[in-house]
């Protein structure tokens, strides 16, 4: 992350930029040396460029302007910002089954507008959305629990039925238990159509493929979408 200003004072020590992260932890630049071109009042002014990397975790990010305390007077002006360098390269979650299957992109001052796909070179002030498929995890134990939701655990339920009655069906094939099996299929049918309904809206037209302006690139650190 970069902040740049001009910084005046009338000596060294004064007045100096810098970043906040969380309270207490803060990355300044040097102060003002008390040289530079001088302006009225013998205020002398230096362009300040600072440069940090932004700590993880991080609470939040402030630009500061500051002067040292006592009676001494700072100034501060631009042109200057604080900025990010734009980032073309975005890490995979390693929670993710292959590739992301959605990739698009929505205009950050647009925070409820439509996400679309990533069909041109993406602009700046831009949000990435990746969608992709993982696992459950993986119980070791009969007390152990899986994270599902309703309508997941309604399916597992149907298929356990399902196989109970495909059991016993062959002890009375033309009897009841023969037609809660048709009854089961069908249940669990319905509710496999449903717990799918998720992966089918993020696959809308189909599976997001590289184009001219992102591609897939793998290395012994991860995976990765690098933007044209």
């Amino acid at each position: 992350m970069n902040f740049q200003r001009w910084v005046g004072a009338i000596g060294a020590n004064i007045a100096r930029i810098g970043f906040e992260f969380a309270s207490g932890v803060t990355d300044y630049h040097a102060f003002h040396t008390g040289q530079g071109a001088v302006f009225g009042n013998n205020v002398k002014w230096e362009w300040k460029s600072h440069k940090t990397v932004v700590p993880t975790p991080v609470e939040y990010i402030r630009s500061i302007c500051e002067v040292g305390t006592g009676t001494t007077h700072g100034l501060f002006d631009g042109p200057g910002g604080a900025w990010v360098g734009r980032n073309l390269k975005y890490t995979v979650p390693t929670s993710f089954v292959g590739w992301p299957r959605l990739v698009e992109i929505q205009d950050q001052l647009d925070p409820n507008g439509r996400y679309v796909k990533m069909n041109a070179r993406p602009k700046s002030g831009r949000l990435l959305r990746l969608g992709g498929e993982g696992r459950l995890s993986v119980p070791s134990a009969e007390t152990d629990t899986v994270e599902i939701d309703e309508t997941q655990a309604a399916l597992v339920t149907a298929l356990a039925r399902v196989e109970f009655y495909r059991r016993f069906s062959s002890i009375d094939p033309t009897g009841e238990f023969q037609e809660r099996l048709s009854e089961s299929k069908q249940e669990a049918n319905r509710l496999t159509a449903s717990a799918s309904e998720g992966g089918v809206a993020m696959a809308r037209g189909g599976v997001h493929l590289p184009n001219d302006w992102w591609t897939q690139r793998e290395d012994s650190s991860g995976r990765y979408l690098i933007l044209a």
